[in-house]
């Protein structure tokens, strides 16, 4: 299983990005915001999961894993396959979707193409009593929001050293976002105690880029 991606983004088109990874371009469909946010020739990081079907194996990528694993967790849904859950988070973003089946709003779900009022009665239905674990979570998926909205105290000030050096916003959240991903794979670094090593890492990836 492939469960994130990091590279560069060679083209983006209206549903999905071309990622190089290794001197391989893949095909990544993802949500509107990720894509409204990705440029050509800039890092990205990317939690992914491979749909494998009979005739095809397709590769989704999301901004964060909470994103990745609601996307994951719609499809448990009589009548929710990857079509929908990708139209679910690019229509109303993880927050909207919890939001929604919390307040078991189904006019709100009924705005995703391919939902109908049944459909959406059954999503809340069958979700309603798993989504707590993603509450606290749903502020993060939306890509500009990465840097500013963890829960640990070094991302912020990575950010805006990266910020303070030259670099833009979109390639400091992305470059945070990559230095977190490292992190929790075990990093040879604290970033809580030393800063100086985890800013060489994080501009070393942008420097790859």
């Amino acid at each position: 299983m492939i469960s994130n991606i990091n590279g560069v983004v060679m083209s983006t088109c209206p549903d999905y990005i071309v990622v190089g990874v290794g001197g391989v371009g893949m095909k990544v469909l993802t949500t509107t915001d990720v894509i409204a946010e990705a440029s050509s020739n800039e890092f990205i990081a990317l939690s992914t999961t491979l749909v494998v079907r009979e005739d095809s194996l397709t590769l989704y990528g999301f901004a964060t894993d909470s994103a990745r694993d609601l996307f994951e967790l719609l499809q448990t849904v009589s009548g929710v396959g990857p079509k929908v859950a990708l139209a679910m988070l690019s229509t109303l973003g993880a927050d909207g979707v919890i939001r929604a089946i919390a307040q078991e709003d189904t006019k709100a779900i009924t705005t995703v193409p391919g939902i109908a009022a049944k459909g959406a009665a059954r999503v809340i239905l069958d979700l309603s009593g798993k989504l707590p674990e993603y509450r606290g979570d749903a502020a993060n998926v939306d890509l500009a929001d990465q840097g500013s909205g963890t829960s640990n105290g070094w991302s912020p000030q990575l950010q805006e050293a990266l910020e303070g050096l030259g670099w833009t916003q979109a390639q400091a959240q992305l470059a945070v976002a990559y230095t977190e991903q490292h992190v929790a794979n075990g990093a040879g670094f604290d970033p809580n105690t030393d800063m100086s090593a985890t800013l060489s890492f994080a501009l070393r990836s942008l420097v790859k880029s």
